[in-house]
């Protein structure tokens, strides 16, 4: 029996170039990655799951769009990486970034998990990620509302994707609010799917205002949960890669964040340096610079280089661990009643 393996990812917030263009760039970026650490392929199983036109019906475009000032001239198009400036030593933007990691969870997150001064989360929420603000607003809008729908139809389009790909091994990669989306669709359907090899970048999963809400939905089915946990649909990897100098994964370690699932998965967080910059401007949380470093194209080598023995003996054992679980879970929930 052959298993295909696919990679799947699923974009970030804000408006993109067309899903072929964006496609295409995505696909060059690990191209690159692989290139550049002596793993060239000519073929990579690749997919990208689209979904900035439900927010943003007209894409970027700079070839149509010559002012740099117009809302749809894309000032940070695919651009192959010069290999000059990979140094990882910690810089004060760095450092200071870190500082307000340390000082998050302090500052807005109760003991309880629930959220500290949430006037203020909810201004940086509508102030710079105006697209996560409407889609956590869809919980609130009725079935009748124009507006509503946004996070179903966003998170359909992965879900469509992943029920197309489920008899594949998949490699799911998820940036930014992605991220977000993919946690949220795998949480949703956990006995639905099974993903081998999970990879945020650029993840903002860690920030307070998103693990309060994952906290509190998780405690009203299980409340004797401490932390949010990773999907059970998750295993037996999920690597989060986050440059120190992404200004919105201001939280890079999220293993202290969320539990392992039920199968003993949880996150290993990895350090990496986002090398795209663009007319002499860096941009730590760029996709492209992410989908090319060493150890995404590490990743990505790995997950392709596996046999096909590996992969079945993997889905046997992921199968049997569902198994186990599950039943662990029904004896125990008997032992209560009775």
């Amino acid at each position: 029996m052959l298993i295909k393996k696919k990679i799947i990812a699923i974009h970030g917030l804000g408006n993109k170039p067309s899903k072929q263009v964006l496609e295409d760039w995505w696909m060059q970026s690990i191209h690159e990655g692989l290139e550049h650490i002596g793993k060239p392929r000519k073929a990579v199983p690749f997919e990208l799951v689209y979904w900035a036109d439900i927010l943003h019906p007209i894409p970027l475009n700079q070839a149509t769009t010559k002012r740099k000032n117009d809302p749809l001239y894309d000032d940070e198009p695919y651009i192959k990486a010069s290999y000059k400036n990979s140094s990882k030593k910690p810089s004060l933007k760095a450092k200071l970034f870190n500082y307000l990691d340390e000082q998050l969870d302090r500052v807005f997150l109760k003991e309880d998990m629930s959220i500290n001064h949430k006037h203020i989360t909810d201004r940086i929420i509508h102030r710079y990620f105006s697209d996560l603000e409407k889609y956590y607003k869809d919980d609130l809008l009725s079935a009748n509302d124009p507006n509503g729908g946004i996070k179903i139809r966003i998170q359909n389009r992965l879900f469509d994707v992943l029920r197309k790909n489920r008899r594949s091994t998949i490699l799911l990669i998820a940036h930014s609010m992605g991220s977000i989306v993919a946690f949220d669709t795998l949480t949703a359907f956990s006995k639905l799917f099974a993903i081998d090899t999970f990879v945020t970048i650029g993840s903002p999963l860690g920030l307070p205002v998103i693990m309060a809400r994952y906290f509190a939905e998780q405690k009203q089915q299980n409340p004797g949960i401490l932390r949010p946990a990773t999907p059970d649909s998750i295993w037996p990897k999920w690597y989060n890669l986050s440059d120190p100098e992404d200004k919105v994964a201001i939280d890079h370690t999220l293993n202290d964040d969320f539990a392992p699932n039920r199968l003993g998965t949880s996150a290993e967080d990895i350090s990496v340096y986002n090398d795209y910059e663009n007319n002499g401007e860096r941009n730590a949380h760029k996709a492209y610079g992410y989908l090319r470093t060493p150890e995404m194209a590490q990743i990505i080598d790995n997950f392709l280089s596996r046999s096909n023995t590996r992969n079945i003996v993997r889905r046997s054992q992921c199968f049997t661990k569902r198994r186990l679980v599950d039943l662990k879970g029904l004896f125990t929930k008997i032992a209560k009643q009775k």
